[in-house]
């Protein structure tokens, strides 16, 4: 994950979390990653099954997603039909990785990584990256009160003995 996304992911993190969170834990680090791998393997399950509504349903009511895109969508009905739009145009798989999970009163953060296999039209094709969500329970369920997606950032161009471009060295010609 490059610094930019991170620190765009960290302070969604923060803003997410109601203030009563934002204490010393209630649970332990185990059980956070438990909720998040979870969260993890019933969207990617209920992904493959095509199922949008039931992705939506892992949202609060009230949940934020910030996709890979860059549209910030709010609520369960501008996520289900996101995610169905997605699922039309051919990315109907999605695997998810969780690479780190810790609790926050009693909440969890985590992030990780997702790869969307095409198929139809973008057979063939695949889109990865890091993404940042925030668990909250409702009752003896886990929802994401935010999830934030972003795309890996392309392969390096071949070295030109520079490691920035011009425009952001600092210096003027």
């Amino acid at each position: 994950m490059t610094l930019r996304p991170l620190m765009m992911a960290m302070l969604a993190v923060g803003l997410a979390l109601p203030a009563s969170a934002q204490q010393r834990s209630t649970m332990s680090q185990e059980e956070a990653r438990q909720a998040a791998d979870a969260v993890a393997t019933k969207w990617a399950d209920t992904y493959n099954k095509g199922d949008a509504s039931g992705i939506a349903g892992i949202f609060t009511e009230d949940g934020t997603f910030v996709t890979p895109g860059g549209p910030v969508l709010s609520g369960r009905q501008a996520i289900e039909k996101s995610i169905a739009d997605r699922m039309k145009l051919g990315w109907t798989q999605e695997t998810v990785k969780v690479r780190d999970a810790h609790p926050v009163g009693d909440a969890v953060w985590a992030i990780g990584e997702y790869t969307l296999i095409g198929s139809g039209q973008n057979g063939g094709k695949q889109i990865s990256g890091p993404w940042v969500e925030v668990l909250t329970r409702d009752g003896g369920t886990w929802h994401m009160r935010v999830l934030m997606a972003s795309t890996a950032p392309p392969p390096p161009a071949e070295a030109t003995g520079t490691s920035m471009p011009p425009s952001t060295t600092g210096t003027t010609k």
